[in-house]
């Protein structure tokens, strides 16, 4: 199957419609030609996902219907089931106990296909869409060629990091070719291997594709001999004005010849001609050498605590290798910044997120009208990426039903998920969300910083929950202000009473 498919059916909230609904997902299986893994992950998840809903989303005197809708392209298989009823709840799910685990009287198979489900996905996603009702949506990504799939080994063998500095010479950048993806690929995975979260960066086929669509802006370092030994991209973020600067590597032998920064003006330059608003980017605590590479040009908002897996490698940076979950500084840069930004701070941190406003250069409203007592139900979205054992909750309308649906978030990634960091996002142009943020600070959240644009409305607040353990004496900073807010992050943290170490 080479173009996406996306389908959907409806039928009342009722047993008797469920082989319909089996049915229609094994038509659409058969017609777009899946794996027997995708195959099953698809029926499996239908069947639970609408048995669930059935069973649970309705009164048993309730008239209601599902939605099951399948989106199917070369990268991912999404499945969403909508409802107007009470939201999937993985707490009322049956649990099935693997037999080595269970009592031997009472072995069930009851709740095996959300057990095979959980094993199988990348990512769930819990919204509230208020009104409109809810949606569970499953995430799994496909097996399509990385770069290792179409390379011999030799061309895939690490860059030695002691390699000899290649001589002086003239660099060239430009926008990256198709028949530059595979280069740009190998580039990538033999400097870092598997080491970085986005992982578009080792498909060469989907660099091209997301290229020419736009979600992608790619350059690449050229040298004298043609080859291809530094790659940048920005993610654009489809009519927001933002965009990502989320993968930048230049091979160790060119290192410290300016093709980092020869490409970084280059795409700088792309943004402000495009009129995009601004770019962030999010650069590791393992070293401080990314930081520095950005320090003209961006400065930080916000410290996201443990985001990066204890699993994952940093090669030819053994000394900085732990075992533990790393953190994240998030840097923003305004291109073209809007005239001012309104915002409703906590009083608690007003200060701090007054200076963060200061230094990004953007004139900040600080509001302190107090929110109606009668708010309509809000909107919240929930999502757990199980690749990386973090979930997010963002709350998009601050309503009087956002501070159950937050609690209720908080303990299905913690104590089902098992999610291992929990990060929390609220609308700083709402009046609700000063309360809202001293509502989630007693649940365990704590400050973490300020997320430029991203809002639908303007910028979110960002706070934390940890449920893991990290030495915080390993995060590098580079600028001064980055770790006066670690301070500030940690001293809030203490406030909280929070886990993690």
């Amino acid at each position: 199957m080479t173009h996406p498919v996306r389908t959907e059916i409806q039928l009342p909230s009722r047993r008797a419609f469920l082989p319909a609904v089996l049915n229609f997902v094994r038509e659409v299986v058969l017609a777009c030609g899946l794996q027997p893994e995708e195959s099953e992950f698809l029926t499996l998840a239908a069947e639970e996902a609408c048995s669930n809903s059935i069973e649970h989303a309705y009164d048993a005197q309730e008239e209601g219907s599902f939605r099951l809708v399948l989106e199917i392209s070369p990268s991912r298989i999404i499945l969403s089931l909508h409802d107007q009823g009470l939201p999937f709840d993985y707490t009322i799910a049956p649990k099935y106990e693997p037999p080595a685990q269970a009592d031997p009287g009472k072995i069930s198979t009851r709740g095996l296909g959300l057990y095979l489900i959980e094993k199988l996905v990348d990512s769930v996603e819990w919204i509230n869409h208020g009104m409109a009702g809810k949606e569970l949506r499953l995430i799994k990504k496909r097996s399509v060629r990385d770069v290792t799939n179409q390379l011999p080994a030799r061309d895939l063998a690490p860059f030695p990091e002691n390699a000899p500095q290649a001589p002086e010479q003239a660099y060239t950048v430009r926008r990256m070719r198709p028949e530059d993806a595979i280069h740009a690929a190998r580039c990538i995975y033999r400097t870092y291997g598997y080491s970085y979260e986005n992982e578009v960066t080792y498909f060469p086929e989907e660099l091209i594709k997301q290229n020419q669509s736009g979600e992608l802006l790619s350059w690449v370092g050229v040298n004298q001999e043609g080859d291809i030994v530094g790659y940048i991209q920005l993610r654009i973020f489809a009519g927001s004005g933002i965009a990502d600067l989320s993968q930048a590597v230049v091979i160790p032998a060119h290192r410290g010849r300016s093709v980092l920064n020869l490409m970084g003006l280059a795409l700088y330059a792309e943004a402000v001609k495009m009129g995009l608003v601004g770019i962030y980017t999010r650069l590791t605590t393992v070293h401080p050498f990314s930081q520095k590479a950005i320090a003209d040009f961006a400065n930080p908002s916000a410290i996201t605590l443990g985001y990066v897996p204890r699993v994952r490698l940093y090669k030819g940076l053994e000394s900085y290798e732990f075992d533990e979950r790393k953190s994240l500084v998030l840097h923003y840069c305004f291109l073209n910044p809007p005239d001012k930004t309104v915002v409703h701070a906590p009083p608690r941190h007003r200060e701090m997120i007054e200076r963060i406003y200061r230094l990004l250069g953007l004139h900040a409203e600080f509001v302190e009208e107090v929110p109606t007592a009668d708010l309509p139900g809000g909107k919240v979205n929930v999502l757990f990426n199980r690749s990386n054992g973090a979930g997010t909750i963002t709350v998009e309308i601050v309503g009087q039903d956002s501070k159950a649906e937050i609690r209720r978030a908080l303990a299905d990634l913690r104590d089902i998920a098992c999610a291992e960091v929990i990060y929390l996002l609220l609308p700083l142009a709402q009046a609700g969300t000063p309360q809202l943020c001293e509502d989630a600070e007693d649940l365990g959240f704590f400050f973490s910083g300020v997320e430029p644009c991203l809002a639908p409305d303007g910028d979110y607040l960002r706070l934390q929950c940890l449920n893991t353990t990290i030495n915080f004496d390993h995060i590098q900073l580079y600028k001064p202000f980055s770790r006066e807010l670690l301070a500030y992050i940690l001293k809030e943290k203490e406030r909280t009473g929070t886990h993690g170490a």
